[in-house]
């Protein structure tokens, strides 16, 4: 059954919850790690709080720009975050489906919990489609792979910036 399929990824960062927090919640320093490695990240709003949100854009290799907006749902400092994703304008309106694929969800349900581990610290990630329909679901988890290599790229980039 594809309905409710949630991807799943976890990784630790060499330094403490507080840091690794920090690194979620200011805008200028998500600025410097979220995205693959093949994008350029453009920040032009942020603000991290309940009903807030984070608009940005993903410059691809080819010139064109993705653009992508946060909803903050939920925050709990220094513990956990949720926020709907979703395409939009450079406005941060006119919410639409991907141009890459015109099955993906609309909406994105993300859920981030930041952890101690030892001196470290374990960010837990969970996604899963959000008000979607079966074809958007089955899109959705036949796409896991691309997801993996998107939060490991831009989490390795967050773990470089420790070291």
């Amino acid at each position: 059954m594809l309905q409710n399929f949630v991807y799943q990824y976890e990784k630790i960062i060499n330094a403490p919850k507080d840091k690794v927090w920090e690194a979620f919640a200011d805008g200028d320093i998500i600025q410097q790690w979220y995205g693959p490695q093949s994008c350029i990240l453009i920040h032009k709003s942020f603000d991290f709080s309940s009903n807030g949100h984070y608009l940005h854009a993903m410059r691809m290799q080819n010139g064109s720009d993705m653009w992508n907006i946060w909803q903050f749902q939920h925050i709990v400092p220094k513990d956990s975050f949720s926020f709907l994703m979703a395409m939009c304008d450079e406005n941060g309106e006119n919410i639409s489906r991907s141009s890459w694929n015109p099955s993906w969800p609309i909406y994105i349900l993300v859920k981030i919990m930041i952890e101690n581990d030892n001196d470290n610290s374990k960010i837990i990630l969970s996604c899963q489609a959000y008000d979607a329909t079966a074809e958007e679901e089955k899109t959705f988890q036949e796409n896991a792979a691309m997801m993996e290599m998107g939060w490991a790229s831009s989490f390795e980039k967050l773990s470089q910036l420790f070291s």
